[in-house]
């Protein structure tokens, strides 16, 4: 299974690599990791503008790889 990163691009970024920039905001549904806004939760960090996901959608605990 070929895996692919599904997230904000560098240019989407700003230059803490860390927040996206204002002008993307909201980081389009497509470019979300770990699925579309509707799979992670209200408390994700996605949500506010950071870049990575801090919720159940990126947990591992279910993983079959």
């Amino acid at each position: 299974m070929e895996v692919h990163w599904h997230g904000p691009r560098v240019e989407d970024l700003e230059l803490d690599g860390a927040t996206v920039r204002a002008e993307v905001r909201p980081l389009p549904p497509e470019r979300w990791p770990y699925g579309l806004p509707e799979a992670h939760e209200d408390i994700c960090d996605l949500f506010t503008w950071g870049r990575f996901c801090d919720c159940a959608a990126s947990a591992a605990d279910e993983d079959e790889r």
